[in-house]
């Protein structure tokens, strides 16, 4: 190696660069490579996904479908306690019990009455 200063020509000063000890392209490399009959083969696990896609039943218009549905079969049922309550509440004592209720059973009689 030449120097241009005879100065700085002593070897101790001045050392001759040297390959890099780090080089890029084998950063990503293992320190302990496997064997060569080891992992090669193997194949290597897949990503797990899940994925939401619902095609059977499920919509806005089936569920505001269910929802008048259900709101109509129970005005149903409101209308026929009202009415069945209504028309035993007209009765006297006396109707009631010929025909073997008492006044603290009108209630559930309606009750049973609209869900049937």
């Amino acid at each position: 190696m030449r120097f241009l200063h005879s100065s700085i020509a002593n070897e101790n000063i001045v050392q001759p660069q040297q390959k890099p000890k780090c080089d890029l392209e084998g950063a990503t490399r293992r320190r302990n490579p496997r064997p060569a009959d080891k992992g090669r083969n193997r194949k290597r696990p897949k990503m797990a996904f899940v994925t939401d896609i619902r095609t059977g039943g499920f919509s806005i218009t089936a569920l505001i479908a269910n929802w008048r549905e259900t709101a109509a079969v129970r005005r149903a049922q409101k209308e026929k306690y009202a009415q069945t309550k209504k028309e035993l509440n007209r009765l006297s004592r006396r109707e009631l019990a010929d025909i073997g209720i008492t006044a603290g059973d009108i209630d559930r009689i309606a009750l049973e009455a609209s869900i049937r």
